[in-house]
Formats: structure tokens, C-alpha cells, sequence
């Protein structure tokens, strides 16, 4: 079985729809484990929220670093 790794960083969600594109088009193949993780920010909490960051931090929806396939 193939794995794959989506890991990405997001900030105000657009890069965060387009992970979510690749890992639908990965799981469509066959023999295909997908992952989607996101990049842990290292912004400090007042710039972020600051540049607008606030919604994109909220989503949480995939754990943080790559970690093991």
C-alpha cells in the first residue's frame, strides 16, 4: 500500500482547500493511504492574530507536524 502525505500550512484557509483537493484525488486511487496534516504555526499569537489568522488557527481539523505515516 502507498502512503501519502498532504502537509500543509494555512494561515487564511486557501492553501488548506487546495490540501484537501489533493488528498480527494489521492484517496480516489487504489492502494492509497492518505494523510493530511498541517504545519504547526510559528507566528506568535498576537501577529496572527493581528494578520487576520484568527479563523484559519480555529478550523483545527488536522493534527499539527508530519508525525509517522
Amino acid at each position: 500500500m502507498a502512503k501519502v502525505l498532504v502537509l500543509y500550512y494555512s494561515m487564511y484557509g486557501h492553501i488548506e482547500t487546495m490540501a484537501h483537493a489533493v488528498a480527494e484525488g489521492a484517496n480516489r486511487v487504489d492502494g492509497v493511504e492518505v494523510v493530511v496534516k498541517r504545519v504547526p504555526e510559528t507566528m506568535q499569537a498576537e501577529a496572527f492574530l493581528k494578520a487576520g489568522g484568527e479563523n484559519a488557527k480555529r478550523s483545527g481539523r488536522h493534527p499539527a507536524g508530519a508525525g509517522g505515516l
